[in-house]
């Protein structure tokens, strides 16, 4: 993966762009996701009749996670088969 052809140079550079920006792009967002839940726990805003924001939070972190993997996977693929 280190030594990966440039986007413009190979299809192979330019797929890891994407994916690693499309995994970028949903960390960020889970940071950011994360850390509204925070303040609204810091804050007091959440209650035992008031935590919808739990699951999806926990949902969109899990999903984060197995897109990573997956990502991680195909990107050393070709090496592994070479």
């Amino acid at each position: 993966v280190l030594r990966a052809p440039t986007p413009g140079d190979h299809a192979y550079g330019a797929t890891l762009l994407v994916l690693g920006s499309y995994a970028l792009f949903h960390a960020v967002l889970a940071a950011l996701m994360a850390a509204f839940l925070t303040a609204r726990v810091v804050r007091g805003f959440t209650s035992p009749s008031r935590q919808a924001e739990f699951p999806v939070v926990t949902l969109w972190v899990d999903y984060l996670a197995g897109a990573s993997t997956l990502i991680l996977v195909v990107a050393h693929l070709p090496g592994l088969l070479a």
